[in-house]
């Protein structure tokens, strides 16, 4: 199956993300702005920032390969 397209992404927030990984909503706004974790801002900070799903599935691999726990971070 082809790679899902930028149409068909689901975004999350920081708060879904945080409540995913079991940690808080600053440790994922953390990750983003040292760019672990990419995301953007639609609308500006008004907004908050959203993160593709397949991002988030990224970024847990990684940390996964690199033997830690995601909730050290």
């Amino acid at each position: 199956m082809a790679a899902r397209s930028a149409v068909q992404e689901r975004y999350v927030t920081v708060q879904q993300v945080a409540d995913k990984l079991g940690v808080s909503a600053e440790t994922v706004r953390g990750w983003l702005k040292s760019g672990r974790l990419r995301g953007f801002m639609p609308g500006g900070t008004r907004t908050g920032w959203r993160i593709r799903e397949s991002e988030v599935e990224r970024f847990v691999k990684e940390l996964e390969e690199g033997g830690h726990d995601v909730s050290d971070r």
